[in-house]
């Protein structure tokens, strides 16, 4: 059902975890009530230099929220902002149809935070 490639990133969920001195953060979803993911990241002369993530939700929005993370980390922000959900779920090595959802909800929260600035 699911891809090695998927396998890997839900297995070793690098980026996993709040960044104490982050930046930017985005977030969509409840976190009291229902899926939630959180991303942080830490900007430094326009490139990403550190990412995580927090999320309360299924396998699939784990692994995607770990993939964005992948994708984003040491890029520009100029090209972070270019990440889309196809290049979630070919990073991933698909997804089934019923969870592509979780790509769209990864890349959101990554824009959310591109665009707000913390601190």
């Amino acid at each position: 059902m699911y891809s090695a490639a998927f396998l890997e990133q839900y297995g070793n969920q690098r980026f996993r975890g709040p960044i104490e001195d982050a930046t930017h953060r985005g977030h969509v979803g409840q976190p009291d009530g229902g899926p939630y993911i959180t991303i942080h990241l830490r900007v430094e002369n326009g490139v990403i230099a550190q990412v995580g993530f927090e999320t309360y939700a299924c396998a699939a929005t784990i692994a995607c929220g770990s993939m964005v993370a992948t994708l984003a980390h040491e890029k520009r922000v100029a090209e972070a902002k270019k990440i889309r959900s196809e290049d979630v779920v070919e990073g991933l090595g698909g997804l089934p149809r019923s969870k592509m959802h979780c790509a769209d909800r990864a890349v959101t929260a990554l824009r959310i935070a591109l665009d707000t600035r913390v601190r």
